[in-house]
């Protein structure tokens, strides 16, 4: 048993629960692509059909899950301090796992991320290889850290987000002028969502001299600011016809108008993940099999976590 958790501790180390948006924007941007022969198919987002099985987009899907894997594995080797602070991880920072072996680890994920992106398309690989480049590098580690200074710790983040739906995209069409025009909401949602879950680690942040956009200007700024990007989301969604994120935005409408009323970073963390958990679900009509991940996901973890640390993680609100 011991053997086997050790296994799980390695698994768990790559935070298969914040898989989950970079999988669900994924699957958006594949959706987006395979309905749309043209700019202006875009704008009308029609009903699409199931899919069940796509050796393309499982395989474009695999390399972007290590590809989030060895990133999430540098974050925490490089978030040490911080994440003790905030309480939040506990397998590097309380040792579980050596930091060795979380090196070898995310080496591991992402040269297997990039060997298997080389043979879906060129591009995929090439922006699944700026994903990792990005994630994993420019964001993570010194000098450049760029999580730790606001404004680039920003644009990293709508990249970030922006290659996920890239990345799918890309695995059905090349059409870049389609491609930028209809990321749009799914970029503004995604950035909103990103600026709520500064908040949190506010504390943890500046005790460890990471200067994000919350710590540089504020609780209040920040939250106003990921409001307005939801503002931008239902915007841009009713101008392009993007039924799909416009149905998701109103679904998100009670949520935001409490967040209005309570200005407070326990309800924005709530509307946070009530945001990642309303998308992905949505996603999920398209995808049954990505509602069996989620579930897989889930079930593993609350096993895992209860049995390791006597912790209820994730909670249902959490996916």
């Amino acid at each position: 048993m011991n053997k086997l958790m050790k296994i799980f501790d390695h698994v768990f180390l790559m935070r298969p629960v914040l898989f989950i948006p970079g999988w669900a924007t994924l699957l958006a941007g594949h959706t987006m692509a395979r309905k749309s022969d043209s700019a202006i198919a875009v704008l009308f987002y029609p009903k699409s059909e199931l899919v069940l099985w796509n050796p393309g987009l499982f395989t474009t899907i695999l390399a972007f899950t290590f590809a989030m894997g060895g990133s999430f594995v540098l974050n925490q080797i490089c978030d040490i301090d911080s994440d003790r602070v905030n309480n939040k991880l506990f397998l590097i920072g309380n040792h579980t796992v050596s930091i060795r072996a979380g090196i070898i680890l995310a080496v591991f994920l992402l040269a297997f991320s990039s060997i298997i992106s080389f043979f879906i398309n060129n591009y995929v690989f090439f922006s699944i290889l700026l994903f990792i480049i990005l994630t994993a590098f420019l964001y993570n580690v010194a000098p450049f850290a760029l999580k730790n200074k606001p404004w680039w710790g920003l644009f990293a983040n709508v990249l970030m987000g922006w290659l996920a739906f890239a990345s799918g995209w890309l695995s059905v069409s090349t059409k870049p002028i389609d491609l930028f025009v209809t990321s749009l909401p799914f970029v503004f949602y995604n950035t909103g969502l990103y600026f709520l879950t500064l908040l949190p680690d506010m504390a943890g942040d500046s005790a460890s001299n990471k200067d994000t956009f919350a710590v540089r200007y504020g609780e209040q700024t920040a939250l106003w600011t990921g409001l307005l990007f939801f503002a931008f989301t239902l915007f841009v969604s009713v101008a392009l016809h993007n039924q799909f994120m416009i149905v998701v935005c109103l679904m998100n409408v009670p949520f935001w108008i409490r967040l209005i009323f309570h200005r407070t970073i326990e309800y924005a963390f709530t509307t946070c993940k009530i945001g990642i958990t309303i998308f992905a679900l949505s996603v999920c009509f398209y995808y049954p099999f990505f509602f069996v991940s989620l579930a897989l996901v889930f079930v593993a973890s609350r096993y895992y976590y209860k049995k390791r640390f006597n912790l209820q993680y994730p909670t249902l609100s959490e996916l």
